[in-house]
């Protein structure tokens, strides 16, 4: 398994499951030739942002975001400063480090509803 997969199963189980709901994936990771880098970045894609975003308000929370991780990989500063940034503006932002994890948040998330 790789962090694509263990994402893409997660998407994959999503779509089947949660029915009433959306997911999105923001692709920030992708290698990418200098010249579209630069022009993604000038249309406003920025380092750090989470892998993913369902965007449903719980009881709780504006929105999930989830970073998906694999094995032993660790946030890097600028995803540590955007899961703070949006934890502080009423979003729920997570890291993952399998499926079965990212499935568990976003059941629990779904449980909080308003």
């Amino acid at each position: 398994m790789s962090e694509h997969n263990e994402q893409a199963a997660l998407i994959s189980w999503f779509d089947i499951q949660i029915k009433s709901e959306r997911i999105f994936a923001i692709p920030n990771a992708a290698k990418r030739s200098v010249r579209l880098a630069s022009y993604m970045k000038a249309e406003g894609m920025r380092s750090g942002v989470p892998d993913l975003f369902m965007p449903t308000p719980n009881a709780k929370y504006h929105g999930l975001f989830i970073e998906m991780k694999w094995k032993k990989n660790k946030l890097t500063e600028a995803q540590s400063e955007w899961a703070d940034y949006l934890n502080s503006r009423g979003f729920m932002a997570t890291a993952c480090w399998s499926f079965a994890e990212a499935k568990e948040v976003i059941i629990n998330y779904l449980k909080e509803q308003p």
